[in-house]
């Protein structure tokens, strides 16, 4: 058996995690766009007031779906990789998941 079959777990962890942290960056660039049309806004007129509010609320909707996917993500590789130590998996790199989760973890307290 290779090292990448014994290591199924870790690996599918690896993915989750780097599919989380790539989903929330998408959501944080969703809700830096929905501020600068926000602010964009206030200087228009009434009637494109209503327009860019909701062209903002739907950027606002957006990062948010993303957010959700993105820590369904983490939850997943986080559970992957607890699977991946209880079944003893032989994976050297392991710390790199782990790393990531931490990464995410510290990434979900930044704000825009």
């Amino acid at each position: 058996m290779t090292v990448m079959s014994q290591a199924r777990f870790c690996l599918l962890s690896l993915l989750l995690v780097l599919l989380a942290i790539g989903f929330h960056a998408g959501a944080l660039g969703h809700w830096s766009r929905k501020a600068q049309i926000r602010a964009q806004a206030v200087s228009v007129a009434p009637d494109q007031k209503v327009e860019l509010r909701a062209e903002a609320e739907r950027f606002n909707h957006r990062a948010s779906v993303l957010a959700i996917v993105g820590i369904c993500l983490a939850v997943a590789g986080a559970v992957s990789l607890i699977i991946s130590f209880r079944r003893h998996e032989r994976a050297p790199w392991r710390s790199i998941p782990v790393a990531l989760l931490v990464a995410y973890v510290l990434f979900l307290f930044v704000l825009v």
